[in-house]
């Protein structure tokens, strides 16, 4: 039904969205101008508009399948980063398999989406087992799915492709899983460098670990990005798109990275010319077992080493989630923890034995470079 209101000086019609429920509003003329009944005429007009355009929208979304909205919407997300959209074609995968390509968006009901979430929990408890830490992980998988989920219905609506949107009403959170962190010490960092088949790929570890930076943000770090001077580096989000996860920032350099890139040859206008992001995860395996760790180092690992060790240092938290380009909450939540060596039963005596041990180490190391430097 359409209302006619007055807003001051002018009409106006005022009406509720028949598919998405949202208020509507349009103006018809001055009041001056336009007379109450000549308003109403155009208020009819308008109804007959939306009327006409609720039938189409309608007809529309009984047609439209999981499949084509699918299509549609990443043809709409251009905006998504390479790895979103990755993420995305996996709990598309997710709910296309258990819903089926061909049913109709509008088909999905709260019974269908309830159903989903059973069938999810269910396979998760027959792979991990209950109560083990790997079902507590898959959780968030589940949470994560039917959050998405969420807001592919909510963009279908604003489509006028349904009219409900069926997982609002079921539960999208996880608890957080409290196990031990694997964090990599500055001899275990070294050690990678060390092992690393090219100079290259020796400061991408570098910049993982010692500035905390992203496998991406490390890859494309250009040589202009760094200021020798001032001791810092320059971090760009990619192609230049600002979002919620990637910021310009710019990161302290500290003392064993500005070492590590001052050895490295400028091959090209990129720190890490010659390094691919798709070989890089094998690269590192193949570092991990030179440098003889007993286990798989990875960059995410070294993101969150450099996170506790800047922390334990005693810098402040905003300071810390500034330089690392992520919120506070995203920092408690996936990057703090308690590091393995807490759950070991030694002496306050013995950690502080192996600090200075750590310190006497890096010392070394730096005169070492510092040395070769000078007689190069």
């Amino acid at each position: 039904m359409i209302r006619l209101n007055r807003n001051g000086e002018y009409w106006q019609a005022r009406w509720n969205d028949p598919i998405t429920g949202r208020v509507m509003r349009r103006g018809i003329g001055c009041r001056s101008k336009v007379s109450r009944v000549q308003a109403l005429a155009v208020c009819k007009l308008i109804a007959n508009e939306v009327a006409a355009t609720t039938v189409g929208a309608l007809d529309k979304a009984n047609d439209t399948t999981l499949e084509q909205y699918r299509n549609a919407w990443f043809a709409q997300r251009t905006d998504l980063m390479r790895s979103s959209v990755i993420t995305h074609e996996r709990y598309w995968k997710m709910l296309i398999n258990h819903i089926g390509a061909a049913t109709a968006m509008r088909a999905v009901t709260k019974d269908v989406a309830a159903s989903l979430r059973r069938s999810l929990e269910e396979s998760a408890d027959i792979r991990c087992g209950a109560n083990t830490v790997a079902r507590a992980k898959a959780e968030h998988t589940i949470a994560r799915c039917i959050r998405n989920a969420r807001l592919y219905w909510r963009d279908a609506m604003g489509s006028q492709i349904v009219t409900a949107n069926p997982w609002m009403s079921l539960r999208s959170t996880a608890p957080d899983v409290q196990i031990p962190r694997r964090l990599l010490t500055a001899q275990q960092a070294e050690a990678l460098i060390r092992a690393s088949k090219s100079e290259q790929f020796g400061a991408l570890i570098a910049l993982c670990f010692y500035a905390g930076l992203r496998r991406h943000e490390a890859l494309s770090l250009e040589w202009s990005a760094i200021d020798w001077a001032k001791r810092r580096l320059t971090v760009w989000p990619p192609n230049g798109r600002v979002t919620t996860k990637h910021r310009h920032r710019e990161v302290r350099m500290e003392p064993e990275l500005q070492h590590c890139l001052a050895a490295v040859k400028r091959i090209a206008r990129r720190v890490c010319a010659g390094v691919t992001e798709g070989k890089a995860w094998q690269d590192l395996q193949r570092a991990s077992q030179v440098a003889g760790l007993e286990f798989v180092a990875t960059f995410q690992q070294m993101r969150q080493s450099r996170e506790n060790i800047w922390m334990d240092d005693g810098l402040p938290p905003n300071v810390v989630t500034a330089w690392l380009g992520h919120s506070a909450t995203v920092a408690a939540k996936h990057y703090r923890g308690v590091p393995e060596r807490y759950y070991d039963s030694y002496s306050k005596d013995q950690e502080i034995a192996r600090l200075k041990l750590e310190l006497q180490m890096l010392r070394q190391s730096a005169l070492a470079k510092k040395s070769t430097k000078t007689s190069a």
